[in-house]
């Protein structure tokens, strides 16, 4: 296919398939063996996209012609969006911000507007949305929040990068606590040793591994991105995790499968077909 992307609201690897899905305004895009498709049906404004091992969670608002209310609440798809499953606050809530274990399904969700059950803050559930716990926060001394994730199988670990610097906790969300010194972390992704951030610094953007066992940090080499730009989105294929993908501000999208020995560009400004 041809065309652009204008907004990326979330992207991931599915397991069953091995392929890379990335939610827009407009739709699902799907990326397999160097081609790009787009879905033909269910071209929704999927917000707080995240994929899992049998498909996707999701919030936003549907398309135009669809019946369906808005905002959706939690929904999930397990055939890569053909069909959606409403699971909690449809047609009252629109989660922007969610983050859901590959593997556990324990799904994290920062509320903004208050609704029929849950107030302003950060809540989980660990049965799809049935029942919310209260993340309570100690130690988050950041009030703008850019990424919320959570590890792909302890769902005790959650992690969120904000413009203070990278905050990690090891019980739900009740406890925080900033890792290192490095301040406006732009996103953030777990796998099941590390954990992935990108920053923004004097010299441009910056993508970090830290190690979850060690707490250590080393850097991982970018390929050449404008300092003006900033890393929006980052991911890695559960089944290889030497393959990366990142997107940046200016709809840039690069794709490693050496864990950023090279780099490939797949798109360019938001352009498909390069």
């Amino acid at each position: 296919m041809d065309g652009n992307i204008e907004h990326v609201h979330g992207l991931g690897y599915t397991e069953e398939r091995d392929e890379l899905f990335i939610a827009t305004h407009s739709g699902l895009l799907k990326y397999s063996k160097g081609r790009w498709y787009e879905t033909t049906t269910n071209k929704h404004d999927y917000m707080g996209f995240q994929t899992t091992d049998d498909g996707f969670y999701s919030s936003g608002h549907p398309y135009t012609e669809s019946d369906l209310k808005n905002p959706f609440g939690l929904i999930r798809s397990k055939d890569n969006g053909e069909t959606l499953e409403k699971l909690a606050f449809y047609g009252e809530s629109d989660f922007h911000h969610l983050a859901v274990g590959f593997y556990s399904h324990t799904v994290y969700a920062i509320n903004e507007v208050p609704n029929s059950k849950l107030y302003t803050g950060i809540f989980f559930s660990e049965n799809n949305g049935e029942t919310w716990e209260t993340s309570k926060l100690n130690g988050l001394t950041s009030k703008s929040v850019s990424k919320i994730a959570t590890h792909p199988k302890k769902a005790e670990l959650v992690g969120i990068s904000t413009e203070k610097g990278l905050f990690y906790s090891t019980d739900f969300g009740d406890n925080f606590q900033q890792i290192g010194n490095i301040e406006m972390v732009t996103t953030l992704y777990f796998e099941e040793e590390t954990l992935l951030f990108s920053s923004i610094e004097d010299s441009g953007p910056r993508l970090y591994e830290l190690d979850l066992s060690t707490r250590k940090q080393r850097k991982i080499r970018l390929p050449e991105i404008n300092n003006n730009d900033a890393i929006i989105e980052i991911t890695s294929n559960p089944l290889n995790r030497s393959e990366l993908v990142l997107i940046t501000q200016k709809n840039d999208i690069f794709l490693t499968k050496d864990r950023g020995y090279k780099w490939q560009q797949i798109v360019s400004n938001g352009r498909i077909g390069l």
